[in-house]
């Protein structure tokens, strides 16, 4: 066993203490940071981003049985045709007219759209068909399909689309 004088275990303690509230202080700073570099619309789609997830999550902790789970699940279509209709009139307009003259950020809107017409067509489905509850079994499959295909849409949009926005809006 190791003796250490008692200002070195408070020293000790203290340092652990301090290096601790450092790095997070760091890391919140790196986060605001890099916020800071983002435009107010990319934070707000990010922000909508997080609270469409946490409430397809309530969702899937409620159940689709539970008029509350149902409702939540309302919530979540409301949220998702809301911040959908924010990208069409805010986001893509500044991105098409910048592709008019780079063609390969075209070619990355068409690859786009094509993906989200797909996801529109599944969501929409999804909504419509727990609407008014379902199959416990079959819904938690379902929205696991739903949820996989969000996220992976998210992080794709997140990764380039706002990423050239800001670009193209420093």
């Amino acid at each position: 066993m190791i003796a250490l004088p008692r200002d070195g275990l408070i020293g000790l303690r203290f340092n652990t203490v301090v290096n601790h509230n450092l790095a997070s202080w760091h890391r919140f700073s790196f986060i605001n940071a890099l916020e800071i570099c983002m435009s107010q619309l990319i934070l707000e789609l990010k922000k909508e981003h997080g609270q469409i997830a946490g409430i397809l999550n309530e969702v899937s902790k409620l159940g689709i049985s539970s008029k509350e789970g149902q409702q939540k699940l309302m919530d979540a279509k409301l949220g998702l045709l809301a911040h959908l209709k924010k990208e069409d009139d805010k986001l893509y307009p500044v991105l098409k007219r910048a592709a008019e003259s780079d063609p390969d950020l075209k070619q990355t809107l068409d690859i786009y759209a094509k993906d989200m017409a797909g996801i529109s067509k599944a969501a929409i489905d999804f909504f419509t068909k727990y609407a008014n509850g379902g199959s416990g079994m079959e819904f938690a499959k379902d929205m696991a399909g739903l949820f996989s295909t969000l996220k992976t849409r998210i992080r794709k949009e997140e990764d380039v689309l706002y990423k050239e926005y800001d670009r193209l809006n420093p």
